[in-house]
């Protein structure tokens, strides 16, 4: 399946506003573990721009592949 190129936003919060966020959450509302811990690794958000490529119309397991590999 082609899928056309574009740009979309990656990332998320930065730390501060994930903890600007918990100080808003009632505290007798569980948070979400991601929230808690944070997700440095994807913070700033920011634009990020593909070119079209071509993906698998349905998943493919590991042992799927694996049977490819052998096969090919």
């Amino acid at each position: 399946v082609l899928i056309p190129s574009g740009t979309f936003e990656m990332g998320g919060p930065t730390r501060q506003a994930q903890r600007e966020l918990q100080l808003q959450v009632k505290k007798h509302r569980p948070c979400c573990e991601g929230l808690k811990r944070g997700f440095p690794d994807c913070e700033p958000a920011h634009q990020v721009s593909l070119s079209a490529f071509y993906i698998d119309k349905t998943e493919v397991t590991n042992a799927q592949f694996a049977v490819f590999v052998q096969a090919t």
